[in-house]
């Protein structure tokens, strides 16, 4: 039987008792709440509306919070579709008549007291149907487990005989993942060991976690590549410990391994568990395993940003075996700083070029990838202008503007890709940085279609910005 959750009542702060039916909007909140003696609206009606419209697993407490959950929840264009739905014509005297869609119930899996109300006005007798629904990536149930929203998981299941719960969680979605695979994704214990419950024997969980998606991956790889460290226990805990090597030795289609996935999470604790499960003479051996990609458990943890988690697989190298570590290149052209770059974190970058000698510096900030990508281009990507800083500082004043200049295979500079972001802060960083004399030459400085910096910073609309950087120059 379906439950909707239990009616709250909430009093506002500024006097009076604002009583929810489980059916207001914010208009109709907002409405309610000029009848308070102050005549204002506070986080605890805001609170109320987010419980009995959307979910009550929420962690919010105050009212910019209560605010931007609410912003996110209409993020999902279904979502906002049925957040409108009590608003009538014109006067609003009227209700709008809604459908409840497939895509619909989707997005409310992220919200269980939302999927509740959306079902509860699907005609009883078609509402089986809805909870079957499925498009290209899954049923509703992936959906919920993806979403890593237990609730949701328990509403949809109750619409099914017990029996068959067994048979809709094996279903496969259109990359071959199980709805256990979605809750590993997902890094919920409660959704984890809410499927696992299902299975009445030992060997069944386990065959259920050994089950391989169209990548090759493992329910282990999913959950640690979620980096959540209870549900990576949770997990190796159905086998004896004599068989918890094996299992984390399991590579993916591509030769991915439980490392490169630890590492790509940036949850140190997660790494430190699964090479304890190693002998310490196979350690090494198994942080410089290359992918098919030749991608290496470094790279993902450069990518990760985590300087702690980047020390700890260091750490397992030889001093003189360090250098050369962070120089390999995967398949794709990437080093192990191009990574560090991709994640934005200036105190990663500063980790790895600490390695180098100067002598070194300007040879690697200039390596480019396979599309002619520099460290440059990848944190101007992220935004990151105490990156560029640190980057550039790092160099004689007289290679700065050489590094800036270099084009990717679009025949664009990082100076250009710094003009084009919404963001100016990057192309100001980079101006101001370079010598005073060079400025002029690096803001006039053609890409291959014949534009300019000036140019770009120009198409953005961005006056004020355009200001800015005429000043500097």
């Amino acid at each position: 039987m379906m439950k909707c959750p239990t009616v709250l009542f909430a009093p506002p702060k500024q006097g009076g008792i604002l009583q929810s039916s489980g059916f207001l909007d914010l208009k109709s909140l907002l409405a309610l709440s000029r009848t308070c003696k102050s005549n204002t609206f506070d986080e605890l009606s805001l609170i109320m509306l987010i419980e009995n419209e959307l979910t009550r697993d929420h962690g919010v407490r105050t009212m910019e919070e209560a605010i931007e959950f609410w912003v996110d929840a209409c993020d999902y264009v279904y979502m906002r579709e049925w957040l409108k739905r009590d608003r009538g014509g014109e006067n609003g005297d009227e209700l709008r008549r809604i459908t409840v869609t497939g895509n619909m119930l989707k997005s409310a899996t992220h919200f269980e007291v939302a999927l509740c109300k959306m079902l509860h006005t699907v005609p009883e007798s078609d509402r089986l149907q809805m909870v079957g629904w499925r498009d290209r990536r899954g049923v509703l149930l992936h959906y919920a487990a993806l979403a890593g929203n237990v609730e949701s998981i328990k509403i949809i299941l109750n619409f099914y005989p017990e029996s068959e719960w067994l048979r809709v969680v094996n279903e496969r979605g259109g990359d071959q993942r199980t709805v256990l695979h979605c809750a590993a994704s997902s890094g919920s214990l409660a959704c984890v060991r809410a499927i696992l419950d299902l299975y009445s024997e030992l060997e069944h969980c386990r065959q259920a976690v050994d089950v391989k998606d169209l990548s090759g991956m493992t329910v282990l790889h999913c959950v640690v590549e979620s980096g959540s460290h209870e549900s990576f226990e949770h997990i190796l805990s159905l086998y004896p410990e004599s068989e918890r090597l094996r299992v984390v030795r399991k590579k993916d289609r591509y030769d991915v391994t439980t490392l490169h996935f630890a590492a790509g999470s940036g949850n140190p604790q997660l790494i430190k568990t699964i090479l304890d499960l190693y002998p310490e003479a196979e350690r090494l051996e198994a942080v410089r395993w290359q992918k098919l990609r030749e991608t290496t458990v470094l790279h993902y943890a450069a990518r990760s940003g985590n300087v702690e988690v980047i020390r700890l697989i260091l750490a397992l190298y030889p001093e003189s075996e360090r250098l050369q570590a962070v120089n390999m290149q995967d398949r794709f052209g990437m080093t192990v700083l191009h990574e560090a770059a991709v994640s934005g974190n200036d105190q990663a970058i500063k980790l790895i070029l600490s390695l180098y000698p100067a002598s070194e510096l300007l040879r690697i900030v200039s390596m480019e990838d396979n599309w002619k990508r520099t460290v440059l281009h990848f944190v101007i990507e992220a935004n990151s202008s105490k990156s560029i800083q640190f980057i550039l500082a790092s160099l004689p004043e007289s290679d700065r503007l050489q590094v800036m200049s270099k084009e990717d295979d679009g025949g664009k500079s990082a100076l250009h890709h710094a003009a084009c972001a919404s963001n100016a802060n990057s192309l100001k960083t980079m101006l101001a940085i370079c010598p005073e004399s060079e400025r002029l030459q690096a803001v006039c400085l053609k890409d291959r279609g014949g534009k300019t910096v000036l140019h770009c910073v120009a198409c953005s609309d961005n006056f004020e910005s355009l200001k800015d950087i005429l000043d500097i120059a």
